[in-house]
């Protein structure tokens, strides 16, 4: 048995997110259905997840030492949104969201940032390997 993913939403020493405040932001309808898909792949593995195809998650090719993840979040209409992730031990953080598609480089255009905020995380967050700590 694989361990579950847990989705953290990244935040700054302060607690503010942009994460937050982007999902606080955009249409309650939209809000909600990228909450329940978020919550849902928590109910994966980390197989699972990443499986899910390029339809949902892909690798974004960054030339460094971190393996950032483009998450699509696709529909009809206006709900088109990414948002760009990595793993660090048992958690799947989101760095950043976007609202479009990640087509013309609007993808690597938050790849900058979203590095930066890896970097914070990691250097302010202890990796763990378990959804619940002993």
């Amino acid at each position: 048995m694989g361990t579950e993913v847990n989705i953290e939403i990244w935040e700054d020493a302060d607690r503010q997110s942009p994460v937050a405040e982007f999902l606080d932001n955009i249409p309650k309808s939209d809000s909600v259905r990228i909450t329940k898909k978020l919550e849902r792949c928590e109910e994966r593995t980390f197989q699972e997840f990443f499986a899910q195809g390029d339809s949902f998650i892909e690798k974004i090719n960054t030339n460094t030492d971190t393996t950032l993840y483009e998450v699509k979040f696709k529909g009809k209409g206006a709900y088109n949104y990414r948002a760009i992730g990595f793993r660090h031990g048992a958690d799947f953080v989101i760095l950043t969201l976007f609202h479009g598609s990640g087509s013309k480089g609007v993808v690597h255009r938050h790849v900058p940032s979203a590095l930066e905020r890896a970097r914070v995380w990691e250097s302010t967050h202890p990796m763990s390997w378990s959804r619940t700590e002993t």
